[in-house]
């Protein structure tokens, strides 16, 4: 544990503002995935003790483990992922947060490790297990994160994962339970009937149960749904409860209310003609759900988000500050450094009255007669002007070198001291490029 929290540091002035939105990429990957691989395991489990064939019961649990990649994209690499997000916006935070998603990753590689083991030798026992796992850490972590939007209850969690600290726990795993069925069910669809360069090993004989399967899925996910959201609703805490929340909701059941008559047309009409629609709906339903959440986490530490805004820029402004002061005590250049710099990197490819590769400098510096920061710029970071010249390629100087060569060459177009060259550098080191 030590280890992982010695990886974890507070997030930079640029990281900071992506974090909460890897987070929920990240549910959006995690969650489906793993309701996928819960349901079609508890099915392929329930079909092996009923005696069904072993082509069917492999058809089912190849629906999320078919592509071993795809369980490490969508499954480990999300949570892993997540461990280090949520640690490091809750950094110093009175909540082992890494510990917990360390302990339901562990949960979830057993589970699916015992899944391969099934599939392999269908043994109903390592099936069983494995489903009970992965629920189990399903449940823990969206315990994990209904906690999250609860400050106040941190630290009252003393078991190793968080329990029973309140009703939402219960019915958020009931809405994913829900979700994943509505998912399950329209993945199947797809998969043995419309996804033709996938390989079917069920016979022929046992399509028809396997529709069957499907739309029971569908219709058991979305009865319960609507009640489910009234009760979370009811049961969320007050200060959570903004407008923004409401409208998630509602949205979640505009894309049910979508989704639910899709599937009646399908069960009146003994077609599958609406998989891929039911798909996607049923898919932005757990994304839905999934932003509600993140929502009601962002308003539950908003005060502690303020405050670690706050930290973070006063840390980036102490590392410019710092930055800045090591330029400029590094910057300092002699009297002549603008001829010198002039000789070595501007002689070969300028000249004030002939043109070489780049035009006389008579025909450019009037411009900048009474601008020495413009041409500084410039000399900084050149561009095309002319198109009847190469473009200047970047000499890599730093800004306090480049005010020298601005003030030098200025002053013998001019024939007056525009800026010292020391003093310039002084005034400008460290601001630009080093």
């Amino acid at each position: 544990m030590g280890i992982i929290e010695s990886l974890i540091h507070l997030p930079t002035a640029e990281q900071w503002p992506l974090i909460k939105p890897l987070i929920l990429l990240m549910q959006v990957f995690f969650m489906p995935f793993m309701g996928l691989l819960i349901v079609s395991s508890a099915a392929s489990v329930a079909f092996r003790l009923a005696g069904k064939s072993e082509g069917l019961c492999k058809d089912l649990i190849d629906l999320g483990l078919r592509n071993p990649a795809a369980w490490f994209v969508f499954g480990v690499l999300p949570l892993v992922s997540m461990l280090f997000l949520y640690g490091q916006y809750l950094f110093e935070q009175p909540i082992p947060i890494a510990d917990y998603l360390l302990r339901i990753t562990a949960l979830v590689l057993v589970g699916i490790g015992l899944l391969f083991v099934y599939r392999k030798t269908m043994m109903v026992a390592a099936g069983g297990l494995a489903v009970l796992l992965l629920m189990g850490g399903m449940f823990h972590f969206l315990a994990t994160v209904s906690l999250l939007a609860v400050p106040e209850r941190w630290e009252l969690v003393e078991l190793p994962l968080p329990f029973f600290h309140s009703y939402q726990p219960i019915v958020h795993f009931k809405i994913f339970l829900a979700g994943s069925l509505l998912f399950t069910g329209a993945s199947t669809l797809v998969a043995f009937f419309h996804w033709r360069e996938r390989e079917v090993l069920t016979p022929s004989d046992d399509l028809g149960l396997v529709t069957r399967l499907a739309y029971g899925l569908l219709i058991f996910g979305i009865i319960p749904i609507p009640a489910l959201l009234i009760v979370d609703l009811a049961t969320a805490q007050f200060f959570t409860m903004r407008s923004d929340v409401f409208a998630l909701a509602f949205w979640m059941l505009a894309v049910l209310l979508v989704t639910g008559v899709l599937v009646i047309g399908m069960v009146m009409k003994q077609h599958t003609r609406y998989a891929w629609p039911v798909f996607v709906c049923s898919l932005v339903f757990l994304g839905l759900f999934a932003g509600r959440q993140q929502k009601q986490i962002t308003i539950g530490n908003q005060e502690y988000e303020r405050v670690t805004h706050r930290r973070v820029e006063e840390i980036r402004a102490a590392l410019v500050a710092e930055r800045l002061e090591l330029y400029a005590s590094a910057a300092e250049l002699p009297a002549d450094a603008g001829e010198q710099l002039f000789n070595r990197v501007c002689s070969a490819c300028h000249d004030f009255n002939t043109r070489l590769v780049g035009p006389p400098y008579n025909d450019v510096l009037p411009k900048y007669v009474d601008d020495l920061e413009g041409m500084t710029e410039f000399v900084l970071n050149p561009y095309r002007v002319n198109t009847d010249y190469p473009a200047m390629p970047n000499q890599g100087l730093r800004r306090a070198e480049a005010r020298a060569v601005a003030s030098y060459l200025l002053l013998r177009f001019t024939g007056e001291p525009v800026g010292t060259e020391a003093g310039g550098a002084a005034e400008g080191g460290g601001e630009g490029n080093p």
